[in-house]
Order: structure tokens, then C-alpha cells, then sequence
């Protein structure tokens, strides 16, 4: 699958990427991107989160935090150690409180199901989606922009956006159903999240 030149650059400088990085030079042709070396640039901004199952609960909200923050988001949380199997924070914004809970061997407490909550008490005009590819490794990946910006990406780059995300609303596909027979995405994923 192919990325236009246009397209691309549209999803790049709406996710802060704005100027040519060492993984864009790389990939960049001169009529686009192939699907799968964009994820590689695409991914290296901070309003994406790619979580592995053995991440640390704490290090992914301080991440998070980060985004929300250069979207004018407070999120505050604080870390609960009563429970030793698993990660559980009290996560804060404008005084919407929500409880979370990670483990990467209990799917109730999968990073979806933290996504999920976070976005419970997000100020209306934010998203979070979840990349296509999620539940096909134990890799998963998170996106969060305004939700107008989502929007506007729909309507100037949409194909190309369906290939990367979509809102945590819709269903999984069946793993029959998945386009990357040899699993290149999730490799792709983790290569990028053991980047410095």
C-alpha cells in the first residue's frame, strides 16, 4: 500500500512532525511513502504512544502526560503499589478522576482498557484512537489529537489515515481478517519502541 506525498505530509505535520527527520530522508520516494516504512516515521512523534506488554505503567502516563500537555491537557496521576500483579494509578484531569490498572497477562487490564478509561475523562474536544494493527502482537499503539483535527484528517487524508488508526469505538477485526500475514507491523512497532 501506498502513502501520497501530499497525504503523508499532511498526517506528519498534524501529528508535530514538521520538518524532515533521519526516518523520513530514509523512507520519503519521490510520490510518497510504502505503508509500512511511514509507520516508522509517523511513530516518532510524541502524540503517539507505542506500548509494549512489559512497559511500566507509571513511565507510559508520564508519556502521555507529555502529549496532553503540548495540547493544553492536565493530566495528573498518582501511582497506587497495593497491588503487586499489577500497575494502578489514580489519574486526574479537570478534577475527572479515573482509576487504571495494567498488567500485560490480563487483558481487563490491557493498555486498551487504560486508553479506554483515560478518554472517559478527557475534555470533550480530545480523542485518543488505536492503531489498526493493535491486538496482532503484544505491542500495542495509541494516538491522541483534537478531536477537529481528526477530523480534518478524515477529510484531507482519509484513506491514508484508515491505514493507521481508528477510534477506539470500532471493532477488532478477527485475526482472519488481518493484512499483515508476516506480521511486519508489530516487529516495526517494537524495533521503534527500543529506539533511544
Amino acid at each position: 500500500m501506498h502513502i501520497p506525498l501530499e497525504a503523508a505530509h499532511r498526517i506528519l505535520s498534524t501529528f508535530g512532525i514538521t520538518k524532515p527527520t533521519r526516518e523520513y530522508e530514509r523512507w520519503v520516494k519521490p510520490d510518497g511513502f510504502d505503508h509500512v516504512d511511514f509507520h516508522e516515521v509517523l511513530y516518532g512523534s510524541d502524540f503517539i504512544f507505542v506500548l509494549d506488554w512489559r512497559a511500566a505503567l507509571e513511565d507510559e502516563l508520564e508519556r502521555i502526560v507529555h502529549a496532553l500537555g503540548k495540547l493544553d491537557v492536565v493530566m495528573d496521576f498518582e501511582i497506587d503499589d497495593s497491588d503487586s500483579r499489577c500497575g494502578i494509578a489514580v489519574v486526574t484531569v479537570e478534577r475527572r478522576p479515573a482509576t487504571v490498572r495494567y498488567s500485560g497477562n490480563d487483558d481487563g487490564t490491557s493498555w486498551r482498557a487504560v486508553i479506554t478509561a483515560l478518554q472517559t475523562i478527557m475534555p470533550p474536544q480530545i480523542e485518543f484512537r488505536e492503531d489498526v494493527g493493535n491486538g496482532e502482537s503484544d505491542t500495542d499503539a495509541y494516538a491522541v489529537l483534537p478531536v477537529d483535527e481528526w477530523q480534518d484528517l478524515e477529510r484531507d487524508a482519509g484513506e491514508s489515515l484508515k491505514l493507521f488508526f481508528r477510534p477506539l469505538s470500532s471493532p477488532r477485526p478477527s485475526p482472519s481478517t488481518v493484512s499483515d500475514p508476516k506480521g511486519l507491523v508489530g516487529l516495526l512497532r517494537r524495533l521503534i519502541r527500543k529506539r533511544p
